[in-house]
């Protein structure tokens, strides 16, 4: 089993893509914004659906490539799930804070920016969603 054989390494430069999701707030279409319901009876409730008569909205959401990064710790995590050893190797960039920042995935972390580009349309033309 490779235990030391990471597919980065310290302070190698890399380039993420992520899933971006583009909301907006809008009013409620149920409550029309109005947060409170009036029942035939003349009794009131809040709305179930949205808070504050409004709700989020998504725009936009898609595959795209960050700016470059670089790695600032390796974990490599085995676990012996009933003696079928499992291996996850999981990455923090300096960029994005190494020890409270994002963790990333090998799977979501290239070496250049092209092949980054190419796994983000890959992915929006395949339908993925994270």
């Amino acid at each position: 089993m490779r235990i030391h054989d990471t597919e980065f390494d310290l302070g190698q430069q890399v380039w993420p893509i992520q899933y971006h999701c583009t909301q907006e707030v809008v009013p409620c279409g149920f409550c029309a914004g109005e947060e409170v319901l009036t029942g035939r009876d003349g009794s009131r409730q809040h709305c179930p659906r949205c808070v504050d008569g409004t709700m989020i909205h998504y725009t936009e959401e898609r595959w795209h490539v960050g700016d470059a990064m670089t790695v600032g710790r390796v974990v490599v995590e085995l676990t012996d799930e009933d003696h079928g050893c499992t291996r996850e190797v999981t990455y923090m960039c300096v960029e994005t804070g190494v020890g409270r920042g994002t963790v990333w995935g090998e799977n979501s972390l290239f070496t250049s920016r092209y092949y980054a580009a190419v796994e983000a349309d890959r992915r929006i033309a395949a339908g993925v969603r994270p």
